[in-house]
């Protein structure tokens, strides 16, 4: 295309679309259809294609007349900018129907009578409110009730002879929806970077939006009747944020959604267990219950959703409390119970683990049927106490290089009973060994005891350490253990100059040790085993 005579320049914030419509119309084109000369539907001219796809080829013409006329830096004319902060990355198919405008658009009317132009933050769905002259956005006409379309909008009025600049300011929106505006606006202007919560955790912007995303799909669904926890009121059917059987969304219920989300990330002391009751008791969502709980997983394990994981803890725990007072299903000592739900969050574990500590005896459990479902409870004194020795336990290994042995000989040790175990093979059903601190420094007090306290330096050379590797050159290596075996039973003397604080502190007698070796080496000869050198 050849240099066109009237050039108009690109305005503050301006859309790609506003900018192609106002150059067309500048040179006496009534539409983008006879600028470009292509012939097709007449959707794709009047659709608003401000989010720039090349396989879209409506895109990729009115780029290149763009550039023909020298216009630069087109990609800031475009939806695609703002992708990494909405979604932390490209946007899918879904996205971009939920949080750009990809037909009609939305206006404000003091905005358009100052200059007549789209702005391109108009086209984010979240952005409802125009913060400089506190307002609402339209996106019907008032006059017929059309939506709005660029390229009407650019021409000044409405087929019906309303004149968009016009239109008389309604209803003023109230604090509650300019305060989650200036958020929203404020990021998406990358005027601000963060944002700090009631409770004090801060969020960039990839991370607010994050949480307006998980906590939009947990209210999708819910009878806007039901939201009575919201300051304001609408008169709309249910939120519709997943866009479920292809129902369109007005702009109303888009500000009620956002604003509803945003208090909720924020001030989640207020409302966040109102809406825990909404979705998870009454189930007053028309969505699937399990999407629901998927949900309430990722915002729990989230670090930014610490303030709501203890209201969810402890709202379930509140819950299941009261309803073990109704009427006759529980008896008053029965009252000390909390959820499964909660004891899993207290020991963070899964209900296999709870199982375990249930049939080991840790745990206390209670089941009763209520209808048709079964209501089973664990007692909030057992739980917490689990939960303050299971931080102490340590594994095997930990235990072994405590003591400064190899893990074999902790684990041939607790198969002897000379180490008591708190979990693993012998004693219960887990598959791994856990020991707590005391058993070990009861054994190690045991053997302090047995020793000698004094001895001359003139027998020191009676005394070796009794050390693994010293022992490993003396006998084969599972010996370590029945040697401790036979000090405690008194067979094997020991003595100590120091407190005991592994092996390796303790001496046993030299003389005693070779006999007891001795004696093994003969029983181990009349079976066959090799042995090492002295």
């Amino acid at each position: 295309m050849s240099q066109l005579q009237l050039i108009p320049e690109v305005q503050p914030g301006e859309s790609f679309m506003s900018l192609a419509q106002r150059l067309a119309k500048a040179n006496f084109h009534q539409t983008l259809q006879t600028f470009i000369n292509r012939k097709g539907s007449h959707f794709d001219y009047r659709s608003n294609l401000n989010y720039y796809q090349e396989k879209n080829r409506w895109n990729s013409e009115i780029v290149n007349i763009l550039k023909a006329q020298n216009y630069e830096n087109v990609d800031n004319l475009t939806l695609n900018q703002f992708d990494g902060l909405l979604f932390g990355g490209s946007s899918t198919l879904l996205q971009r129907r939920q949080h750009y405008y990809q037909s009609k658009v939305k206006f404000c009317p003091h905005c358009v009578m100052e200059a007549n132009y789209h702005r391109l933050v108009w086209d984010v769905s979240m952005v409802g409110v125009c913060l400089r002259h506190d307002c609402f956005l339209i996106e019907n006409c008032n006059g017929c009730n059309r939506v709005i379309r660029m390229n009407d909008l650019i021409g000044g009025g409405c087929i019906c002879g309303v004149n968009y600049a016009d239109i008389c300011e309604g209803e003023k929106p109230n604090e509650d929806i300019l305060s989650a505006q200036r958020i929203i606006q404020g990021f998406i202007a990358d005027e601000i970077n963060e944002v700090v919560t009631e409770e004090g955790i801060t969020l960039t912007g990839k991370e607010y939006f994050n949480g307006l995303d998980l906590l939009s799909k947990l209210l999708d669904g819910l009878p806007f009747a039901n939201m009575k926890f919201a300051d304001f009121t609408v008169t709309l059917g249910e939120a519709n944020y997943s866009l479920i059987r292809g129902d369109k969304r007005n702009l109303l219920m888009i500000i009620y959604l956002s604003t509803v989300a945003h208090h909720l990330l924020m001030s989640p002391n207020k409302n966040f267990a109102a809406v825990i009751n909404e979705v998870e008791i009454n189930r007053s969502s028309n969505r699937q219950m399990r999407r629901k709980r998927e949900l309430f997983d990722k915002i729990i394990c989230l670090g930014t959703f610490a303030a709501h994981k203890k209201i969810y803890i402890d709202f379930h725990n509140t819950v299941n409390l009261e309803f073990a007072r109704m009427r006759y299903i529980l008896q008053p000592e029965e009252f000390r119970f909390c959820s499964l739900l909660a004891a899993r969050k207290i020991l963070k574990c899964d209900d296999n683990i709870l199982k375990k500590l249930g049939e080991s005896g840790v745990l206390e459990f209670m089941s009763r049927k209520v209808g048709r479902r079964k209501l089973t409870l664990v007692e909030i004194e057992s739980v917490e106490k689990y939960a303050k020795v299971r931080e102490e336990f340590i594994t095997s290994i930990e235990v072994a290089k405590w003591l400064g042995v190899p893990g074999s000989i902790i684990r041939k040790l607790s198969d002897l009973k000379l180490l008591l175990i708190e979990h693993g093979p012998g004693k219960d059903v887990f598959g791994r060994r856990l020991f707590h601190p005391s058993a070990i420094n009861r054994l190690l007090k045991e053997l302090e005891e047995l020793c000698v306290k004094e001895i001359s330096d003139s027998d020191q050379s009676n005394w070796v350490p009794f050390d693994f590797k010293l022992l490993k050159e003396m006998h084969y290596h599972s010996n370590f253990a029945s040697v401790l075996k036979a000090v405690i039973s008194g067979n094997i003397r020991c003595c100590c100059t120091t407190e005991v604080r592994r092996f390796a502190d303790v001496k046993l007698s030299r003389a005693e040790l070779m006999n007891y070796i001795g004696s093994k080496k003969t029983n181990d000869k009349r079976k066959g085993v090799y042995k090492c050198k002295l």
